[in-house]
């Protein structure tokens, strides 16, 4: 991750930029947008690659973070996922705080009865709250802060 000034736009936006995942697959590298996020573990703030998933509407965890994260598996919303697997997955819902770049986020996230998918970060609550650039020729992603949005905590 490395931050410097925007320079795609006249504003003083902050620009987050991180290298994409590569994946070496059936003999070719595959390569996933990248966003480095902390979240807060029962070993404290840790790092974690997040796939910027720009096909899922809400970010998504595999259900082994709930008590990573030391949430109450009771307290969350139970719902149903689609586009996980084949068909419907049981899925808990709520917002949680993030940490990309300096600053730090509520974000709507749905914990998914599958612990092999990734941790995949969704459209709800990041592209409002960024502009978001992929560069496929520096495979990198680059984020761009929007105004102070409504889910950002001070």
């Amino acid at each position: 991750m490395s931050l410097r000034q925007n320079t795609f736009t006249s504003t003083n936006s902050q620009q987050i930029i991180f290298p994409y995942l590569k994946a070496h697959i059936d003999g070719h590298d595959i390569f996933y947008p990248r966003i480095v996020v902390t979240l807060d573990v029962f070993l404290g703030k840790q790092q974690y690659d997040f796939i910027l998933d720009t096909g899922a509407d809400i970010t998504t965890l595999p259900y082994y973070m709930i008590s990573m994260m030391k949430l109450d598996l009771s307290t969350l919303t139970e719902s149903v996922s689609y586009g996980i697997g084949d068909g419907a997955t049981k899925s808990w819902n709520t917002i949680i705080d993030m940490t990309i770049g300096k600053s730090s986020y509520r974000i709507p996230c749905s914990f998914v009865k599958n612990n092999g998918i990734p941790l995949l970060l969704g459209k709800e609550g990041v592209f409002d709250t960024f502009n978001i650039y992929l560069d496929n020729e520096k495979h990198e992603t680059v984020l761009y802060d929007i105004l102070r949005p409504s889910n950002i905590i001070q």
